[in-house]
C-alpha cells in the first residue's frame, strides 16, 4: 500500500517557537523573514482547516510529532513501512527556526495540520499526487509504502534507521 501526506509538519509549533524566541531569532534572521514566516505559517494552518479528501481515502490526522504519528499509523494497520524522510512535507522556515533553536522538526507537534493518507487514493503523477483535495497545499505527496515485514524504516538518502515506539 502506498503512503501519502498532505499538509506540512510542525506548523503551529514553529509559529509558537518564533513568537516565544523572537528576540533570540532576530540575532540570526531579519524581522522581515520572521514576519513573512509567521504569515506563511498562518496561511498554511488556515488552508489545513479546509482539507476535503475523497471519501475513498483513509485519512489519519497527525497528532503530536510526525514520527509518533507514523508509528501509530503502523500499529493501527499492523504493518511495517519504508518512509523517505526527504518526502515528508516541511516548510524551509520550520527547518531554519528549528535549526537555530537546536530542535529536530520531526519531533515537533503537527497540530492536526498534516495528514497521513492511504487506501483509495490513486491519481499518480510521479511522486506528487495532484489533487482537488488540497489544492492550496500543492497536492498530496507520496512519502513511502508498506512492507510485508513489521520493521518501520526511515530512509534518508543512503542511510536507514528504524523507527521505535514513542516513549
Amino acid at each position: 500500500m502506498e503512503i501519502f501526506m498532505s499538509g506540512y509538519i510542525a506548523l503551529g509549533e514553529t509559529l509558537e517557537l518564533i513568537n516565544a524566541n523572537e528576540e533570540r531569532l532576530l540575532g540570526r534572521f531579519s524581522a522581515r523573514f520572521l514576519d513573512k514566516s509567521k504569515a506563511r505559517i498562518q496561511e498554511e494552518l488556515k488552508s489545513a482547516e479546509s482539507f476535503d479528501f475523497p471519501q475513498t481515502a483513509e485519512v489519519f490526522p497527525v497528532r503530536g510529532s510526525i514520527l509518533d504519528a507514523l508509528w501509530e499509523w503502523g500499529e493501527a494497520h499492523d504493518t511495517g513501512f519504508r518512509i523517505n524522510l526527504l518526502k515528508i512535507p516541511i516548510l524551509q522556515e520550520t527547518i531554519e527556526i528549528c535549526e537555530e533553536l537546536d530542535m529536530d522538526p520531526y519531533f515537533r507537534s503537527c497540530d492536526n495540520a498534516a495528514y497521513i493518507i492511504s487506501d483509495g487514493f490513486k491519481i499518480p503523477c510521479g511522486d506528487v499526487f495532484v489533487s482537488q483535495a488540497a489544492p492550496d497545499m500543492g497536492g498530496i505527496i507520496r512519502i513511502g509504502h508498506t512492507t510485508t515485514e513489521r520493521a518501520r524504516i526511515l530512509e534518508l538518502r543512503d542511510f536507514e534507521r528504524y523507527l521505535y515506539a514513542p516513549s
